[in-house]
């Protein structure tokens, strides 16, 4: 066993996995008490508000899913600016969201009694 080597090889593999998977995202005014909480550190990045009091991050997720998930918790107090691969996950997933609670809603109105 190659001690050397094989440390060698463990942080390579570490500094490629901590890339990340960056992105550039405008947050509302309703959004920016919020982002210390969930962002930390990131927000050193953080340019000044434009005019309408948004503010542009870039930001790094492990993986374009984890950035996905993150960012649609803000709703639509935050917009993907890069990249646009991302806007076209959170589309999607915000598609089948609608589709699922529009879904729920019918079955309700069909049959209000059967939750």
């Amino acid at each position: 066993f190659d001690l050397a080597a094989r440390w060698v090889e463990w942080v390579s593999g570490f500094e490629v996995s901590r890339a990340g998977y960056e992105t550039t995202v405008r947050f509302a005014p309703g959004a920016i008490p919020l982002l210390p909480r969930v962002f930390g550190e990131s927000l050193r990045n953080a340019g000044p508000p434009d005019p309408d009091g948004w503010v542009t991050l870039h930001l790094t997720f492990e993986n374009e899913n984890a950035a996905c998930y993150n960012l649609l918790t803000f709703g639509t107090w935050a917009e993907v600016i890069e990249p646009a691969e991302l806007r076209d996950q959170i589309v999607a997933a915000a598609g089948r969201v609608i589709t699922f609670y529009t879904a729920r809603n019918e079955r309700e109105q069909k049959n209000p009694s059967h939750l």
